[in-house]
């Protein structure tokens, strides 16, 4: 009753955390701070995949506050979780933000190694084949981040067309 009881606690202080999308600086800060809460009680639960997911609403957070080195470091640490809680959309999501961190940090090549392994770790599993035109638009993205235009167009109208074929 008492590890149901913190768990609930802990997706409260979770669900506070990141509940205005669009926060200022301080408002930011104020919200790392809830999820470092929360990530920690979900650690000493052996919740791993919340874990995770805190540190990644973390990460986003330091992205948006230009913090980048950060956003990275936390990114990483969510992607060791994940990869250990097993969750496919989980683990591809944290392989973008990373990637999206490396992009944000000039490394744009790293940027599209991570875009692409984000897009073929979703190519494993039918389940989650709705995630995959996302995971094309990033890496088109991280295409054209490095100038590859035709590459980065080949992979937005693959995507499209996913999203066309899903309708």
């Amino acid at each position: 009753a008492e590890i149901k009881a913190n768990r609930e606690r802990a997706k409260e202080i979770a669900r506070k955390a990141f509940s205005n999308r669009r926060q200022a600086p301080n408002e930011l800060r104020e919200s790392i701070a809830k999820a470092e809460e929360a990530s920690a009680m979900f650690a000493e639960l052996g919740d791993k995949l919340d874990e995770a997911e805190m540190l990644f609403e973390s990460a986003s957070a330091f992205m948006k506050l230009g913090e980048n080195r950060k956003a990275l470091e936390l990114s990483k640490r969510a992607q060791i979780l994940a990869d250990d809680a097993g969750g496919l959309v989980e683990r591809s999501a944290l392989l973008s933000q990373t990637g999206t961190a490396y992009s944000n940090l000039g490394e744009k090549q790293t940027a599209l190694e991570y875009q692409l392994k984000a897009l073929d770790l979703l190519k494993t599993s039918p389940d989650v084949a709705d995630s995959v035109p996302l995971a094309m638009f990033f890496v088109g993205g991280a295409y054209f981040e490095l100038g590859k235009t035709a590459e980065a167009f080949d992979f937005y109208d693959r995507g499209l067309a996913l999203v066309e074929k899903s309708d």
